[in-house]
């Protein structure tokens, strides 16, 4: 991932990367995400399925507040949990470029989708939201719920495979 990050430096072309499933872990995620400080040509990152843990996630909230061109970011399928969710979703209070972001297979819980429901209700840039997989459980769906009362820029919500059944239908009566 240093190399990749390196590269990035320079390459100014490059609007697309897939990294998913590389095992870069954290180290390799905050190398990518200091690279994303001077480049200005990246619009899709996918860093799913490499074992990143909140110890990145700082590093990757922080590289929303000067990136850009950043539009899509894949980071599913990491070990990333509410700590996690809080610093990237205080970013999305900010940033205003970013329009998907997959952070389903996770383990941000209802207070990490607690942040996010929070950022929704600021955020008017985001357009797809995956929190598939994350434990968030029916509180955490109505953190979300409630603030796509007032957001109206996010079309694509996901929350599968969150065992909410029955309770979410109650909720919505």
């Amino acid at each position: 991932a240093k190399y990749i990050a390196n590269a990035l430096l320079l390459n100014q072309a490059l609007i697309t990367l897939y990294l998913c499933g590389n095992n870069i872990e954290s180290t390799g995620a905050i190398y990518i995400a200091e690279a994303l400080y001077i480049n200005k040509a990246l619009g899709t990152l996918n860093i799913g399925d490499n074992k990143i843990t909140s110890r990145a996630a700082n590093s990757i909230a922080e590289t929303f507040l000067f990136n850009t061109t950043l539009t899509i970011l894949y980071l599913d399928g990491n070990e990333l949990d509410s700590k996690a969710a809080k610093y990237i979703a205080s970013s999305l209070l900010i940033n205003r470029t970013l329009e998907t972001l997959d952070i389903s297979g996770n383990f941000i819980e209802s207070t990490g989708a607690k942040y996010f429901a929070d950022a929704l209700y600021f955020n008017k840039t985001l357009t797809t939201l995956n929190l598939h997989s994350n434990q968030i459980g029916l509180a955490g769906v109505k953190y979300v719920a409630d603030a796509l009362l007032i957001n109206s820029a996010l079309s694509t919500l996901t929350f599968s495979d969150e065992n909410i059944d029955i309770d979410l239908v109650q909720l919505c009566q």
